[in-house]
């Protein structure tokens, strides 16, 4: 995947003020902190969670609680080209009778069916370390079978739950890749922006998009 940025959210106190300096706040959280599961990631297993355009990163971060009233937006951008799996766009699956391809209805039935998955909203009500657990255990068979070989697997991305126009990544890096490490995690935070806190995703995408946010894909 070649891509210019991607941009994370965190919703935090207003004491808190995070400028591009701190890219440990805004990166993947230590591992003492990652108290609950996420999509691909259980409690004790953090990943780093991003999106393509601000208003999905909003959408997808966004939960209204009243000691968190700022957001800080961090926009990211690659040194490097990295490996994504592209489940936001995945082939058709093929006809059983065309014979060139039909060799590939099993993979592609099952990816679609992962990606559908990755994508349905899951409410945040104490179920969620439950809900998660079949993305969880896919996201980590790629994360250890295909990110120690040559050619490594750095991550996979996929539609929002929030919002199937907007794509999220999720990047098998730690915290200690970010802030240790950068060789490892190839993301440089060159912004952070502060914003008040509202439940309603703050930028247009399209706006986004002119502002010169450009994506391309390698497959």
């Amino acid at each position: 995947m070649k891509t210019q940025q991607n941009l994370t959210v965190r919703q935090h106190d207003v004491t808190l003020q995070i400028t591009s300096a701190d890219i440990g706040a805004l990166a993947t959280p230590p591992t003492n902190l990652a108290k609950t599961s996420n999509r691909m990631s259980p409690a004790g297993i953090p990943m780093f969670y991003a999106a393509m355009d601000e208003q999905t990163a909003h959408l997808e971060t966004a939960m209204p609680d009243p000691n968190q009233t700022v957001t800080s937006i961090g926009r990211f951008e690659l040194t490097e080209e990295l490996r994504i799996l592209n489940l936001a766009e995945i082939p058709d699956v093929p006809s059983l009778f065309d014979s060139d391809a039909r060799h590939l209805r099993t993979g592609l039935t099952f990816m679609r069916a992962f990606a559908d998955d990755l994508s349905q909203p899951i409410a945040r009500d104490g179920r969620e370390h439950i809900d998660y657990v079949p993305t969880q255990i896919v996201s980590e068979f790629f994360r250890l079978r295909f990110s120690h070989i040559p050619g490594h697997l750095h991550g996979l991305s996929f539609r929002s739950s929030k919002d199937s126009h907007g794509i999220c990544v999720c990047l098998f890096f730690t915290h200690d890749d970010f802030v240790k490490n950068s060789s490892v995690a190839p993301l440089r935070l060159i912004e952070v922006n502060r914003r008040p806190f509202t439940v309603e995703a703050p930028l247009d995408r399209r706006d986004e998009a002119s502002a010169g946010n450009n994506y391309s894909w390698t497959e």
